[in-house]
């Protein structure tokens, strides 16, 4: 839980910055993944193709998924789990999304309601 508590403090009211806060490098460092291994990147289309180089990931749907974060009912979402919508991702956590806003394009805690969740794809990291 502390780290998740240290990624949402370090993200919270950040603005949209590619290669220095965007949804891709919070969701590595939420899994523990050497960010410094990243090129440098300043667009989305450069993030895209860094991340993949340095995660030998063709998405980041592919890396949550070999760093044991199974699929689940949106309805099961807890703390810590990763929720995509297509190409963004977000942290679940007290009943909120947390990444970046669409209209202030910053970091924050949004409300959600269930059917709204329940249209997105929500991952949870399973221990073996």
């Amino acid at each position: 839980m502390a780290k998740i508590i240290d990624v949402l403090t370090k993200y919270v009211d950040k603005p949209l910055s590619y290669g220095t806060f965007d949804c891709n490098l919070m969701v590595l460092e939420l899994t523990g993944f050497d960010t410094t291994k990243i090129k440098p990147y300043s667009t989305l289309k450069e993030g895209a193709v860094n991340v993949s180089d340095a995660t030998q990931c063709c998405s980041p749907l592919e890396y949550i998924q070999t760093q044991g974060y199974k699929q689940i009912n949106p309805l099961e979402a807890s703390d810590g789990c990763l929720v995509v919508d297509k190409i963004h991702c977000f942290i679940y956590f007290n009943g909120c999304l947390f990444g970046v806003h669409k209209e202030t394009q910053c970091f924050k805690y949004m409300n959600i309601t269930i059917n709204e969740l329940q249209k997105l794809k929500v991952y949870k990291l399973w221990l073996d």
